[in-house]
């Protein structure tokens, strides 16, 4: 009976382990048509959550697999210059131009592959120009400057293409800026708040460990923890005042809501026009234009 008893339990651990795999298999081939549509899901990382003066970058050498429910199904992989990129030797090679890309995901290349990013397409289009690609999903227009400032003129660019969208002119709401008496950016930092919800949501010991290391690759682990934390935020919604979800959210668009006095430029606006009016003079002195 003792001998019965175990093989039963052997096989019964093997059903839900073929069973999980065959789970995770499925989500992994065909999760962007099993997915909510727009729901995303992602499993490794490519970001390095902790980089002054950026704030946040991309981590070298990194890949993760993304999913969004009724879109794509693809791999991210980050080189070993922290892009979303080939490889590009620092130093122009000779009779060759450059151009810099600076974005955010527009650039990065959300839902496409690589290949398919506008610089890489760019690159193929002109011969003899190396086009690098340095957008990184989030970035707002601080950070951009500061990226070219630090380390992007490395490059030697003779161009620096900036694909400024709406959203840039404020930082990410996780993010807080320091900016100097000029008026522009030194640093970002993590705010306050985001800080200590990564404590208190993120286990510690051998439970934080397996939680890791389940999250960096099993999308159905990712899956399961997201439909619960869902139900946990909508039980706590339902015994609080319902939420409007409407464009009010939006954080950037405070920009355009604004109503300031005759003649005056909102506050995010006279900042982005002290980091172009720097960026300007920065690239010149490098001996490169600003687009």
């Amino acid at each position: 009976m003792r001998r019965s008893l175990v093989m039963n339990l052997l096989l019964a651990g093997m059903a839900c382990a073929f069973a999980l795999s065959l789970a995770e298999g499925v989500l992994r081939l065909a999760g962007h048509r099993i997915l909510r549509e727009a729901e995303f899901l992602a499993i490794g990382t490519v970001f390095n959550p902790d980089d002054p003066p950026l704030g946040f970058s991309l981590l070298p050498h990194s890949s993760r697999i993304v999913v969004k429910g009724g879109a794509f199904l693809m791999t991210e992989r980050i080189n070993g210059q922290g892009l979303r990129d080939i490889e590009h030797p620092l130093e122009k090679p000779p009779d060759h131009r450059r151009v810099l890309v600076l974005g955010d995901s527009f650039m990065y290349g959300d839902g496409v592959a690589m290949e398919e990013t506008l610089p890489r397409r760019l690159g193929d289009l002109m011969p003899g120009t190396d086009v690098i690609n340095a957008g990184v999903r989030a970035y707002d227009l601080g950070q951009e400057y500061l990226y070219y400032k630090e380390r992007g003129y490395r490059f030697q660019p003779d161009l620096i293409l900036l694909a400024f969208f709406i959203n840039d002119l404020s930082p990410d709401p996780s993010m807080q800026s320091v900016d100097g008496a000029d008026g522009l950016p030194i640093r970002y930092i993590r705010t306050p708040e985001v800080i200590a919800r990564a404590h208190r949501d993120d286990p510690q010991g051998l439970r934080g460990s397996v939680s890791s290391l389940l999250r960096s690759h099993s999308m159905l682990y990712v899956l399961l923890r997201k439909r619960l934390d869902d139900m946990q935020v909508r039980g706590r919604l339902e015994r609080t005042k319902p939420r409007s979800d409407n464009a009010a959210d939006t954080f950037y668009l405070s920009a355009f809501r604004a109503e300031p006095a005759e003649g005056s430029v909102p506050d995010d606006w006279r900042r982005a026009h002290r980091i172009l009016d720097e960026f300007k003079r920065l690239t010149g002195k490098h001996g490169a234009q600003l687009a």
